[in-house]
């Protein structure tokens, strides 16, 4: 009776050093997430007036091994970000496994619904936007790869002109710089700018959907999509840099200010260029949409250059540029501010400089990939 006894208690020591181990078994929680971010304002110049105007989601939890009669869960499998580790196989003895680590994502290019599609076209062409022709023109790489998603680069001219004019001259250097590599969209602003009054709601609606339509007709990386322009086309830009952080990659307004900076989504890269001697949208403008990026962005107030230096330095030559980098920005946000002393209308700095359109590339080209 008592070798009955002292056998109960063995099993049931063994029964519950195997509870133990299931207790100790690998429960790996993933940890996943999006943060959707976006943005942009406007303000205004050359009698331009302007206004501007996701989510995370978290992984499912691993689920550790189940415990056998008389032994102990195996460890969690190891989890990748947004899914569930399997549990691992029982062993026996009561030993508890290794928890599963989580994962990280890679991210990379997204293709768009355009990709494969051959020989999309290229040049001036229209669409109907609120009862009104859109008129815009498309530069694409040549050759073109079908099947290889492109950045998307959107151009935006001053008041008074079209695309034609950014596409010659108000966006100098940018086809040279970007042509090889990414689509262009040169849009003609529907009214005389972009972003006043009776302007700016038709406006966004005409970038939507131009948008939509190089989505599902060209191979687009949907995740480096860029907008970038001058003066009333700058003033564009933040608006949709306000109001599309969460698809939009990066932005480069030159010459422009920001009159909308509430309810802005999230966080967008940014170039600001602005003239020393800009008396259309005047160099306060300037540094105050470079402010309104790096408060979005939660950089410091930190350069990688002295920010006095620089500017004694292009007030001292004219004709001359200094750019720098403001330090602390989110990852992957950065900030870069960039002031001039090129002459532009009237005498001014006001307008696009002829550094622009490769500066402007070359900060783009550089970003690293964002899960937009």
């Amino acid at each position: 009776m008592k070798h009955e006894w002292f056998l109960s208690v063995l099993a049931l020591a063994g029964l519950a050093m195997g509870a133990m181990g299931a207790c100790d078994g690998g429960n790996a929680a993933t940890n996943a997430g999006t943060l959707a971010g976006s943005g942009g304002s406007g303000g205004s110049a050359a009698g331009d007036s302007s206004h501007g105007g996701s989510m995370a989601s978290a992984g499912t939890p691993s689920m550790g091994g189940s415990a056998l009669s008389g032994g102990a869960a195996g460890g969690g499998g190891a989890a990748t970000a947004g899914t569930s580790g399997g549990g691992g196989a029982a062993s026996s003895g009561g030993g508890g496994g290794a928890g599963g680590g989580a994962g990280a994502a890679a991210v990379g290019p997204v293709p768009s619904a355009g990709c494969g599609k051959l020989a999309p076209p290229s040049g001036e062409a229209k669409i109907a936007v609120q009862g009104k022709d859109g008129v815009y023109y498309i530069n694409i790489p040549t050759p073109y790869e079908a099947e290889k998603p492109h950045p998307l680069v959107f151009g935006f001219h001053g008041r008074n002109l079209t695309y034609k004019d950014c596409l010659n001259a108000n966006c100098a250097g940018l086809k040279n710089a970007a042509g090889n590599e990414a689509v262009l969209v040169y849009m003609s602003s529907i009214g005389t700018g972009w972003e006043g009054d009776g302007e700016r709601e038709v406006n966004v609606e005409f970038f939507q959907t131009m948008l939509t339509k190089m989505k599902n007709e060209y191979c687009i990386d949907e995740n480096r999509v860029f907008v970038t322009g001058s003066s009333s086309g700058a003033q564009f830009t933040n608006i949709l840099a306000c109001r599309f952080g969460d698809v939009l990659r990066g932005a480069a307004p030159v010459a422009g200010a920001t009159l909308e900076k509430n309810n802005c989504k999230g966080s967008v890269a940014a170039m600001v260029i602005h003239g020393v001697d800009d008396y259309h949208v005047t160099f306060a403008a300037g540094q105050d949409t470079r402010d309104t990026f790096l408060m979005r962005n939660g950089c410091s107030m930190s350069t990688d250059k002295p920010l006095a230096d620089l500017h004694q330095s292009v007030v001292d030559k004219r004709e001359s540029h200094q750019c720098t980098a403001y330090l602390g920005c989110k990852t992957p946000y950065p900030v870069t501010w960039c002031e001039h002393s090129e002459g532009g209308y009237d005498g001014s700095t006001h307008g696009w400089p002829l550094f622009a359109g490769a500066a402007v590339w070359d900060f783009f080209k550089a970003l690293p990939p964002d899960d937009k």
